[in-house]
C-alpha cells in the first residue's frame, strides 16, 4: 500500500531526521557498495578474509558518525528535538519494511544452509527467527495489556 505524506510547509526542505536517513543511505552506498564491489572479481564473488568485513564496518560507522555530526552543527537545537506524528509514521513504516527483508534475507539464507548441509547455521538463524517473533508476539501482547489497564 502507497502512503502519501504531506509535504513540508517549506518546499525543498529536510527535516533533522530525513537528513540523518541520507547520511546513513550514502554511507551504505559509498562503504557497503565498495565492499561489495570489491568482492567481485571476473564475474564472481570472492569472499576475503573477515578483517575485510570489519573494516567495511567500522568504516560504515566512522562515515555515518561523521556525516552526522555535520547534520547536527548545521541544524538549529529546536529542528534535532523536533519529532512529530509524520517522523512517528515514517519511522514505523521504514522498520517494518526493515524487518520484512530481513526475515526474508534470513529464510533464505536458512534455506541455502540447509541445502549445503551447514545444519549448525541454519539451526542458529531458525532460533533467531524464532525468538524474533516470540519477541514481537510478547511485546504486543505487554502492550496491550498495559494499554487496557
Amino acid at each position: 500500500m502507497l502512503v502519501r505524506f504531506k509535504r513540508q510547509e517549506q518546499e525543498g526542505s529536510m527535516t533533522f531526521r530525513e537528513k540523518l536517513a541520507w547520511v546513513t543511505l550514502v554511507g551504505i552506498i559509498l562503504v557497503y557498495g565498495g565492499h561489495l564491489v570489491s568482492l567481485i572479481e571476473g564475474g564472481n564473488i570472492v569472499v576475503g578474509t573477515n578483517t575485510e568485513l570489519i573494516i567495511a564496518m567500522i568504516a560504515f560507522g566512522i562515515v555515518t558518525a561523521v556525516g552526522s555530526i555535520g547534520v547536527s552543527v548545521f541544524t538549529s537545537k529546536a529542528d534535532r528535538e523536533a519529532r512529530d506524528e509524520r517522523d512517528e509514521k515514517i519511522t514505523l513504516r521504514a522498520e517494518r519494511a526493515q524487518g520484512t527483508i530481513i526475515t526474508i534475507g534470513a529464510f533464505l539464507v536458512f534455506i541455502y544452509a540447509l541445502m549445503t548441509g551447514d545444519r549448525l547455521i541454519a539451526h542458529f538463524l531458525f532460533f533467531w527467527m524464532v525468538a524474533g517473533e516470540f519477541a514481537k508476539v510478547l511485546y504486543q501482547i505487554t502492550l496491550y495489556r498495559g494499554a487496557s489497564a
